[in-house]
């Protein structure tokens, strides 16, 4: 709640500066100030048109940025130049996934030899394209000798990281969007304490607007003081935002020895572990994953921590990436670690899912917290359950922002029309991010359906095929269809006409930001 009042704070002080600069000058010089209201009005239907003619932008994000400043110039250019500007990182070797030269390098021919042809060609041709994507556009390799293990909730997956931090003996990477102090973080730190004085190096990047006020600075010096790196992505000097502020580091990503490796939903918060009742029960997943595929988990790590430091951590620790790891897996699974965000020439996880919906033969069952996806995927989602094939939806019973749940609903009634079956879980904020494809490929991780997370954020998602771990997940959506309202008619159904003309309002404001 600070967090959002600080954010809003921070945008009412900057535009009401900007208007009590134009009221003054209307009290003071009053023709002068229509000739400079009807010059802002004009200079706004300009850049309007400049917005409108980026070929970088979608053409629907476009549209209500352009009318946005056009109808509300004042107010809707400072937005756009605060939140809406497209943010790309400088160009450069250090920020380019596929530049990793320092890295242990596999080759794509070996790749075709070992992996692809013997396994994706022979188990799962329907979605080689989908593995090969990643690995043409940012070489993100497709890793056999891994296992991976999924965690159905949050107090689970902490109870097994706890225990892997305990046993590190070299170093612990963790990135994370949101650090907060409390139950959680306290025995963290007992361990952390511990770890330290056995010689283990621990470095610590946080979001800074996922953790604002939820970490102090005091806790920050305690860390530091006990010898923790420990960096923010991106911090925001309040009241003065600027327009990178609207693009933030999402991952929940952890590193152990380049050993054991996690990614998921679970930020580093007691609400993770059902520790604060505030949104119901907390429904969220992570992926533990032994052997080779933690190497692309530490890629996104070293990448990340060059952008915020302008330091190489390879300079350091100079084993990252390069375990020379025992082999854990002798089977035909396979774990790719897929990351998307603005150091990437495309959106991953967009092209990613859009490619495995299309791929599927017989099943399609999704997980998400928010879908306010765009249209592209909808009409995907749509075609699927046209075809024949099962697609269900998962939304929450509640939800930890307000409106959000509505709006993800009125989203739902293509689906809903095209027969994908679509569930509420009872009295459960449903947080996980999990979507299953036929018997055996699986993509878990940090990605919203939303166009936050698929075209703004840095996301992290692990790419699986293994029919065990497709198990796994398999009986937690059964166990959360279960628990969950099956509906009957569009979620939207029996809303009177005002609510939805608010939540289509919403609608229309939501893939702005």
């Amino acid at each position: 709640m600070k967090k959002s009042l600080v954010a809003i704070s921070s945008l009412i002080f900057m535009l009401s500066t900007l208007i009590a600069v134009v009221v003054i000058l209307s009290i003071f010089t009053s023709i002068e100030a229509l000739w400079l209201l009807f010059g802002l009005e004009m200079a706004s239907v300009a850049w309007a048109f400049v917005v409108l003619l980026n070929p970088k932008r979608r053409i629907e994000t476009r549209l209500r940025w352009a009318l946005f400043i056009t109808f509300i110039p004042v107010i809707g250019l400072g937005s756009y130049l605060f939140f809406g500007r497209i943010y790309r990182y400088k160009i450069g070797r250090e920020y380019k996934f596929k530049n990793f030269a320092d890295f242990k390098s596999t080759s794509k021919e070996s790749l075709e030899k070992e992996i692809i042809k013997p396994i994706i060609d022979v188990e799962i041709p329907q979605f080689k394209r989908a593995f090969i994507m990643p690995l043409n556009q940012q070489h993100q390799i497709i890793y056999k000798n891994s296992n991976t293990e999924f965690f159905p909730n949050g107090a689970k997956a902490w109870m097994q990281i706890l225990q892997d931090v305990s046993c590190a003996k070299e170093y612990i990477l963790i990135n994370m969007y949101i650090v907060a102090d409390g139950e959680l973080f306290r025995n963290l730190l007992n361990i952390f304490k511990q770890k330290i004085s056995e010689g283990v190096r621990i470095y610590i990047l946080y979001d800074f607007i996922g953790s604002y006020g939820r970490i102090s600075k005091k806790n920050i010096e305690e860390l530091t003081n006990m010898g923790i790196h420990i960096v923010s992505y991106s911090p925001v000097r309040f009241p003065f935002m600027d327009w990178k502020t609207n693009y933030r580091d999402h991952r929940k990503d952890i590193s152990i020895d380049g050993e054991i490796g996690y990614v998921g939903g679970v930020n580093i918060a007691d609400e993770y572990i059902n520790q604060n009742k505030n949104f119901g029960y907390w429904n969220d997943s992570m992926v533990r994953i032994v052997g080779e595929g933690v190497q692309g988990i530490e890629k996104v790590f070293v990448s990340d921590w060059m952008f915020v430091t302008q330091k190489s951590i390879i300079d350091i620790e100079p084993n990252i990436g390069k375990k020379n790891i025992s082999k854990h897996n002798e089977s035909n699974n396979l774990t790719q670690i897929v990351t998307t965000g603005p150091n990437h020439e495309s959106p991953m996880h967009f092209d990613l899912l859009l490619n495995l919906i299309q791929s599927a033969q017989k099943r399609i069952w999704l997980q998400t917290p928010y879908f306010i996806p765009p249209i592209e995927m909808i009409k995907a989602i749509a075609s699927a359950a046209k075809s024949g094939i099962d697609v269900r939806l998962v939304l929450p019973g509640m939800s930890d922002k307000r409106f959000l749940l509505d709006i993800s609903k009125k989203w739902t009634d293509d689906l809903f029309k095209a027969g994908v079956k679509i569930y509420s879980i009872h009295n459960t904020f449903n947080h996980t991010k999990a979507f299953l494809f036929d018997d055996q490929v699986a993509l878990l991780g940090s990605t919203n359906l939303d166009y936050r997370a698929l075209f703004s954020n840095q996301e992290t998602m692990a790419l699986i095929k293994s029919g065990t771990f497709n198990s796994q997940l398999t009986h937690r959506f059964e166990k959360d269809f279960s628990l969950s309202k099956l509906y009957t008619e569009k979620p939207s159904q029996n809303w009177n006409k005002f609510y939805k003309a608010w939540i289509m309002t919403l609608n229309v404001i939501e893939p702005l930001l």
